[in-house]
């Protein structure tokens, strides 16, 4: 989860199109919410 959380804001900045970026948060939203299920 750290390194998610790390690695989303440098993403962000890297990718200047706003689309990229709301590529990416959907990306790192499924992820986060992968991982939150897989622990409960």
């Amino acid at each position: 989860m750290k390194l998610i959380n790390c690695i989303a804001p440098l993403y962000a900045d890297i990718a200047m199109p706003s689309v990229f970026e709301a590529l990416a948060d959907l990306f790192f939203l499924n992820l986060i919410l992968l991982y939150t299920v897989r622990a409960i």
